[in-house]
């Protein structure tokens, strides 16, 4: 077994500090743990198959999204019933046909270029890598919901601190009585 990168051990603490506060929102507002549900790592045999894959598809590398999958495959109720997809899910029909209900996002087809990693149900944004727009060599994250609405930030890494942020500034609102 390797020594994990510096970008799994950051990804790992994101990770876990995540589940905390997911955790700790989670009681506050329902007084009952989370319904969250973190996959066990993706074996390097699950990763070489999801990076040839979308190497096929002429896609680059997915840095720290690749670190997140060697931490966690996929995590269930991430944010409330939102789902980050495990490397089977990138694979599976009822990923295309969720897509498919959200205004005709068909990775195959309207948007060939973006990676779905995010998925909720239909009123919630799905999240995309887009590897068009780089930081780094790491694709961007495109946010888009159901009006088609879009927010970017640069990174992957940088989607998982923006998700901790707004968990801790509703911890603290929920706490504070707002």
């Amino acid at each position: 077994m390797t020594a994990p990168s510096d970008l799994d051990v950051v990804v790992d603490a994101l990770s876990h500090e995540i589940s905390a506060a997911n955790q700790e929102l989670s009681l506050l507002l329902r007084d009952r743990d989370s319904t969250q549900r973190r996959g066990p790592p993706a074996t390097l045999r699950q990763l070489e198959a999801l990076g040839r894959r979308l190497s096929r598809r002429g896609f680059p590398p997915l840095p720290s999204y690749f670190a997140f999958l060697r931490i966690q495959n996929g995590w269930e109720a991430f944010a409330g019933d939102a789902k980050i997809l495990s490397v089977e899910d990138h694979a599976a029909d009822w990923v295309r046909d969720a897509l498919a209900v959200r205004g005709g996002f068909e990775p195959a087809a309207s948007i060939p270029d973006l990676i779905p990693f995010l998925l909720a149900p239909v009123g919630s944004p799905t999240g995309f890598l887009d590897p068009s727009i780089t930081d780094d060599g790491e694709p961007s994250v495109l946010l888009i919901d159901d009006r088609q609405m879009a927010h970017r930030l640069p990174t992957f890494l940088a989607f998982l601190k923006r998700h901790l942020a707004a968990l801790k500034y509703a911890t603290l609102c929920q706490r504070e009585g707002d």
